[in-house]
């Protein structure tokens, strides 16, 4: 993660001061303003500066988006050194075609029979995205900084969240890709309060191994637990007043695809029938 995201930001960097590179949109994630606590339709302005970071991914993101906002030509135009127009894109919740992690993810565990529960009472919503909207956001952001100079320079150092504009609960959005899938979605509740506590005993234990030169190689962190119990809604409509983004798929119209994508590649359930 600190290879690809932060050493290879600075490449990236480096690369557009030496070739005299004008325009870069960098993709950070809206985790970078998440703390394990809620966040209810905040902004660019109103969002939280977290003072510690939920886990080593939204270290790395965090730091890059630091990195690009910090050597991006600013709006007064006072910058030493070459032009460089430069925004960041944090994208929520990201979901669609080709996805590599998310969905094959969810289909593994259920595969295994670990997608049976809810913690806590399943009703907190998150910002969802669809990539092809993620996608155009990047497309309109850049056309908009490379075909006006004053617009480049508004944008300049500037992070913007990009979201579908449509929260959907988190538990209910895991268990429609599910059943999309011909998989049971969970049901049954578990109290948020003794999972958080397991789950610190999991970092405990892992602390105590590691000390004996091993490592427990498991997903079930306080974070994790966090990231899944808590509202997440964070509002676009910066990106929508400064480059004129708009999703132009749905939720709905996103899901779709995305399941026909998925089943197209075996990873529906597979049933007999009783003989």
């Amino acid at each position: 993660m600190e290879y690809v995201n932060i050493r290879g930001t600075e490449q990236i960097l480096r690369l557009c001061r030496e070739r005299g590179i004008r325009y870069l949109v960098y993709t950070s994630s809206a985790s970078v303003v998440f703390a394990g606590r809620d966040l209810i339709n905040v902004d660019e302005r109103t969002a939280p500066v977290p003072r510690k970071d939920v886990d080593f991914y939204t270290f790395t993101k965090r730091v890059a988006e630091q990195l690009v906002l910090r050597n991006a030509t600013r709006a007064t135009g006072q910058d030493d050194g070459p032009v460089l127009y430069a925004v960041a894109l944090r994208p929520s919740g990201i979901f669609g075609e080709y996805d590599p992690l998310f969905v094959p993810t969810l289909v593994t565990r259920a595969r295994q029979g670990r997608m049976k529960y809810i913690i806590g009472s399943g009703r907190n919503s998150m910002d969802w995205t669809y990539v092809k909207n993620v996608a155009e956001a990047h497309y309109l952001a850049a056309e908009v900084m490379m075909k006006d100079e004053i617009q480049a320079r508004r944008l300049s150092s500037q992070a913007y969240f990009i979201t579908n504009g449509d929260p959907r609960p988190f538990w209910g959005f895991l268990g429609t890709i599910l059943q999309g899938l011909g998989y049971p979605p969970p049901r049954r509740h578990l109290p948020f309060a003794l999972v958080y506590a397991l789950s610190l005993l999991v970092v405990v234990v892992d602390t105590m191994v590691h000390l004996l030169g091993r490592s427990i190689s498991t997903d079930f962190t306080p974070s994790r637990v966090l990231l899944a119990t808590c509202e997440r809604r964070v509002s676009c409509a910066a990106a929508m007043r400064d480059f004129g983004y708009q999703p132009r798929f749905s939720i709905e119209d996103g899901l779709e695809r995305t399941l026909r994508w998925f089943r197209a590649r075996g990873l529906s359930a597979v049933t007999t029938d009783a003989k």
